[in-house]
C-alpha cells in the first residue's frame, strides 16, 4: 500500500505541474482542460475509451467503466500486476506483440490516466451519452481541412466511423492504418509524416 499511496503522489504532483483551465459551458458542466507547449495553438481533444460497445452488453459494460473508474487502487493492480490486461482495455490489439518502444508508450499512456477516480464522470458522459451523440452532429457542415487517421484493428473506435466521418466531412483526408490499434503501435513515422504533410497543406 505505501508503493500505491507513492505512485498517486506523484501521480497528483506531476498533474498539479500542467497548466489547467476551466471552460464554463452551462449547459452540460464546465470543461477542465490543459494548457501545454509552445508554438501555434492546437486543439486536441481525445475521450477516454472510445464510446462504443466492446463488452457483452450495455449494463454489464456500464458495471465494468463504474468499477474501473471508480477504484484508483483497481487500476493501480492493474497497472502494476496485469499490464496485458489494461494494455487490452487501452486498445492494443489482441495478439499483438509491442516492441521495447511500444511498450514504453503502452506504459506511458497507462500512467497518463493515474489517477482515474477524478475522471470517472467525464469518462462515463464520453462513453454513454457523447460519444453515441456524436452520430447525429452536423460533420457535412464542417468548413475546414480535416485528417482522419484510424487503424482499422481499432478495438476502442472502430475504422467505420472513421470511414463514415470522413464520408460526411467536405474534402476530409481518412488515413487508413492496416494495424497498431487505438494507440498506433508501431506507426508512428507515417502518422508523423501524414500530420506533417497535412499541415505544410492546409496552411
Amino acid at each position: 500500500m505505501n508503493r500505491y499511496r507513492r505512485d498517486k503522489d506523484a501521480a497528483r504532483r506531476r498533474l498539479a505541474a500542467r497548466g489547467r483551465r476551466t471552460l464554463a459551458a452551462p449547459s452540460w458542466g464546465n470543461i477542465e482542460y490543459a494548457v501545454w507547449g509552445e508554438g501555434p495553438p492546437v486543439l486536441l481533444s481525445h475521450p477516454l475509451f472510445g464510446g462504443f460497445d466492446i463488452g457483452p452488453g450495455h449494463q454489464d459494460q456500464g458495471a465494468g467503466a463504474r468499477m474501473l473508474f471508480g477504484s484508483d487502487l483497481l487500476f493501480w493492480v492493474l497497472k502494476q500486476y496485469a499490464p496485458p490486461v489494461l494494455a487490452r482495455i487501452l486498445g492494443q490489439p489482441k495478439g499483438f506483440h509491442p516492441t521495447d518502444d511500444e511498450a514504453r508508450r503502452v506504459r506511458d499512456a497507462e500512467q497518463s490516466l493515474f489517477p482515474i477516480r477524478p475522471r470517472k464522470r467525464g469518462a462515463l458522459f464520453d462513453t454513454f451519452v457523447s460519444n453515441p451523440d456524436v452520430q447525429r452532429y452536423p460533420l457535412q457542415d464542417l468548413a475546414v481541412p480535416t485528417l482522419i487517421i484510424n487503424a482499422e484493428d481499432d478495438g476502442l473506435s472502430a475504422f467505420e466511423n472513421a470511414a463514415r466521418a470522413a464520408k460526411r466531412i467536405p474534402g476530409a483526408k481518412l488515413v487508413a492504418v492496416e494495424r497498431g490499434g487505438h494507440l498506433l503501435l508501431g506507426r508512428q513515422s507515417r502518422v508523423r509524416d501524414e500530420i506533417g504533410a497535412f499541415m505544410a497543406g492546409a496552411s
